[in-house]
């Protein structure tokens, strides 16, 4: 839990910095969708990836329980950026800004390994509350939203996206 802690207070930390440079290149599109609009950033494409994939095609082998092999968490930072922070179960983690920056294959590192793996694990008694989804729209602004990914589909929980809540 304390790999945990003081994993995500550094992603935080790295997450201020980088979005309060001024590179990025995002809009607000209708108050609840914020779009890239650079052709050359790869932010939109991997994150996607995480999405489309089944757990086979990322090197995972599933059984029939429904456990949850990735957890997708999304910040909307400030009026013009998001961070993804991916963590998949074998312990890759990847951190993915709307400004075209991030860090891919944390698995590297064993800090980030282990807070990768216990935090999907916690996910375990948590996707049973979520709603099933098949969209997977950007937070708004200041939002945070987590996605659970299982071999049996995919869950949301709007964390702070209250206009959304049902």
């Amino acid at each position: 839990m304390t790999y945990l802690i003081v994993g995500l207070v550094i992603v935080g930390g790295l997450i201020y910095y980088l979005t309060t440079r001024k590179n990025s290149k995002t809009s607000e599109n209708n108050a609840t969708q914020r779009t890239i609009e650079s052709k050359d950033n790869p932010y939109m494409g991997l994150r996607g990836q995480i999405f489309a994939a089944t757990p086979e095609q990322i090197g995972l082998t599933t059984t029939t329980d429904e456990k949850p092999y990735a957890i997708v968490m999304e910040m909307g930072m400030g009026g013009d950026g998001t961070v993804t922070l991916v963590s998949i179960v074998d312990g890759n983690a990847s951190m993915y800004l709307s400004s075209g920056g991030g860090v891919i294959g944390g698995y590297a590192h064993e800090t980030v390994r282990k807070a990768a793996i216990d935090f999907v694990n916690m996910g375990q008694g948590y996707f049973s509350k979520m709603n099933p989804v098949d969209s997977f729209p950007l937070p708004k602004a200041d939002n945070v939203r987590f996605y659970i990914l299982t071999n049996k589909g995919k869950v949301l929980d709007r964390g702070r996206d209250s206009e959304n809540r049902k």
